[in-house]
C-alpha cells in the first residue's frame, strides 16, 4: 500500500512538473512572438488610418493631389512592412506551435496571452 502511495505521489509530481514546463515554454514563445505581433497590429491600424485619410482627401482630388500622393506612398510602404511582419509572424508561430505538444488548455492559454498583448499594444497608440 505504501508503494502505491509513493507511486501516486511521484506521478502527481511528474504531472505538475510537465505542466510547469509547458507554461515556461509558452511564456518564452509569447515573449519571442509578442514584439512582432504588436508591430504588425500597429502597422495594420496605421495603414487603415492612412487609407481613411486618403479616402477623405480624394473628395477634393485636384486641390489635394500632392497630399494624396504623399499618403499613398507612405501607405504603400506601411502595407509592405505590414505584410512582411505578417509573414514573419506566421512562420514564427507555425515553427513554435509545431515544435511543441500543447494540450488544448495550454493552447488556449497561449492564444489568450497573445490576444491580451495585442490589445495592450493597440491601446498604446
Amino acid at each position: 500500500m505504501a508503494l502505491i502511495h509513493k507511486i501516486i505521489i511521484f506521478l502527481a509530481v511528474v504531472l505538475l512538473a510537465s505542466c510547469k514546463d509547458n507554461r515556461q515554454i509558452i511564456e518564452k514563445g509569447i515573449a519571442s512572438i509578442s514584439e512582432i505581433q504588436c508591430r504588425a497590429a500597429r502597422l495594420n491600424d496605421k495603414r487603415f488610418e492612412l487609407f481613411e485619410q486618403i479616402r477623405l482627401l480624394e473628395a477634393d482630388t485636384i486641390a489635394n493631389k500632392k497630399a494624396i500622393d504623399s499618403l499613398n506612398t507612405e501607405a504603400a510602404l506601411i502595407k509592405k512592412q505590414s505584410l512582411e511582419s505578417a509573414d514573419t509572424l506566421r512562420i514564427k508561430l507555425a515553427d513554435f506551435l509545431s515544435s511543441q505538444k500543447f494540450s488544448s488548455e495550454d493552447r488556449k492559454y497561449f492564444d489568450d496571452q497573445i490576444n491580451a498583448l495585442v490589445a495592450k499594444c493597440k491601446s498604446k497608440k
